[in-house]
């Protein structure tokens, strides 16, 4: 939920700090928690082998919706050379 708030306030700013700060932060996050497999991001490190009743992986949809939702609304904040 964080990375629109960094490209906001690199905006506001005309500070790349800000940017490179977040992205730094989001790969960090994305190599972690990223699902290779299914294309999804677990919830957190706790997840990783833990399994539904049926053997299927455990998700967080509201946190995936979140990830999706907070890189559209990066997209206005980017320069145009980012």
């Amino acid at each position: 939920m964080a990375p629109p708030v960094w490209t906001k306030l690199s905006k506001v700013t005309q500070d790349s700090k800000y940017l490179d700060f977040m992205d730094k932060q989001y790969h960090k996050t994305y190599n972690m928690l990223w699902d290779k497999e299914e294309k999804l991001f677990f919830r957190d490190k706790s997840y990783f082998n833990v399994r539904e009743k049926n053997g299927e992986k455990i998700f967080w949809a509201r946190g995936n919706g979140w990830v999706f939702g907070g890189l559209a609304l990066m997209i206005p904040d980017f320069p145009n050379d980012w």
